[in-house]
């Protein structure tokens, strides 16, 4: 009886087994996790991490400027900027490296930050 116990062990844990060190050896498994694991950095990173992150906007646009093509080859970009500022404020991340603003203050502030790093003033 003990011997058939062992016996029905052994033939169920000989193909997983197998299996397993398929799966564990197989270059492409091995590949397939490697892209997914940077997938899952990038999106971590874009929503999270980035210094942009703070600035509100579509998740989408955070990921990938794909949304912003879109968006330019489909839609009225005058008609979606207002409701993009309206939904989420004066600034609005439209892409990963990307930052729309609507207050003349802002981009002021912006470009006479840059004119004043630029010129080492």
């Amino acid at each position: 009886m003990l011997d058939a116990l062992v016996n029905t062990i052994h033939h169920i844990l000989t193909p997983l087994s197998l299996l397993t060190a398929f799966l564990i050896t197989s270059p492409t498994i091995i590949i397939i996790s490697f892209i997914f694991l940077l997938l899952i950095h990038y999106i971590i990173y874009q929503l999270y991490l980035n210094p942009l992150s703070t600035i509100p906007g579509p998740r989408l646009a955070a990921l990938t400027k794909l949304w912003l093509v879109y968006k330019l080859r489909f839609d009225d970009i005058a008609l979606l900027s207002v409701a993009l500022h309206k939904k989420y404020g004066v600034a609005v991340r439209i892409a990963p490296d990307q930052v729309s603003f609507n207050s003349l203050e802002a981009v002021k502030q912006i470009y006479s930050e840059f004119v004043r790093s630029s010129t080492g003033a």
